[in-house]
């Protein structure tokens, strides 16, 4: 896999092992660390490697029977906003490689790890918007360079196809996956992780600063439900040649809100909420129509509530917090 050593990387890694199967990581190592792993590490193979560059590509992918494809720049939406032209240039360039070293390598199955962020921005200005569907996508007008590079990439695999037909490959658009190892850090990690952060170390990080009015809607899925439909829906490629894009998500959504008083109330602290509005509010509501995803990967379904699956997360990141605390 590629990000093998990043939030949901890691999180496959040990799936896969437990399913059985040899495993080798693939990560740059620019926000993923082999540390994520735990004691998965010892019994995979771990390659350190740049995507950008082809040739490693077609060395790191060399005599894989699957791709998950999982490589990207990713983060926060201040990360996006930002970086804009490096997340586009960065995120279509690894594409290519991977694509390429998959076709030259003749690996016949490949997951790719798509985005709801491929929605246009239009039909994510209400915090009551429609319930995104597949064929939503186009006309095409991503809000964000990260979700145009990962339309491009469904593009390019749509191409591929009509081309090889010995080539399998499945596409999952990611709608607000979240869970244990993924980023804390305060200005380029998502809300959740962020969030947990900062009632982590509250009194002592003051204030405690949520970008928005609160108001604004998403839809949030736990990692464990995303894994098990990564592993179903490659092993339904056995059976189909295409199958997706379909959404990756849960049903409904939630405000901001909601979110920011399950981590109070999950951290038992009397925290101060200070909601920022200063700055310009990108996306007013994301939620995904899941019913497609249902319907493929017969059987599946998210079993995470959102309280457990913050609970989990915030007991996560307390202790990260405490061990770089107890390291400073």
């Amino acid at each position: 896999m590629t990000g093998g050593a990043g939030f949901i990387g890691s999180h496959l890694c040990r799936r896969l092992l437990e399913n059985g199967n040899r495993v080798r990581c693939i990560d740059n190592l620019h926000r993923g660390a082999w540390e994520n792993l735990g004691d998965c590490a010892s019994q995979v193979e771990l390659v350190t490697a740049d995507l950008r560059n082809l040739d490693q590509t077609l060395e790191a992918l060399k005599g894989a029977d699957v791709v998950y494809h999982l490589a990207s720049i990713v983060g926060g939406i201040g990360v996006y906003i930002k970086h804009a032209s490096t997340v586009w240039l960065d995120n279509t360039l690894i594409d290519q490689n991977v694509f390429r070293a998959v076709i030259q390598n003749r690996i016949s199955r490949l997951f790719y790890a798509s985005s709801g962020h491929v929605y246009p921005e239009a039909l994510q200005q209400t915090p009551s918007g429609p319930d995104l569907l597949e064929d939503m996508a186009y006309p095409a007008q991503p809000g964000l360079s990260y979700g145009w590079a990962k339309l491009m990439g469904e593009k390019s695999l749509g191409y591929l196809l009509d081309e090889h037909q010995w080539l399998h490959v499945a596409l999952a658009r990611i709608v607000g996956a979240y869970g244990p190892n993924q980023d804390i850090d305060l200005d380029t990690g998502a809300i959740i992780p962020v969030l947990c952060h900062r009632a982590a170390r509250w009194p002592d990080l003051q204030p405690f600063r949520v970008w928005g009015t609160g108001q604004e809607t998403r839809s949030y899925i736990f990692i464990d439900d995303v894994i098990d439909a990564f592993v179903r829906a490659v092993d339904a490629l056995e059976h189909t040649r295409c199958l997706g894009p379909f959404n990756l998500g849960n049903h409904g959504r939630v405000t901001i809100s909601r979110i920011v008083d399950t981590v109070v109330s999950v951290s038992g602290k009397p925290i101060d909420v200070f909601y920022d509005t200063a700055v310009a509010t990108r996306i007013w509501g994301q939620a995904a129509d899941t019913a497609l995803a249902r319907r493929l990967l017969s059987g599946w379904a998210p079993r995470v509530s959102l309280e457990d699956g913050i609970s989990r997360v915030y007991e996560d990141v307390a202790r990260r917090v405490a061990q770089r605390e107890g390291h400073a």
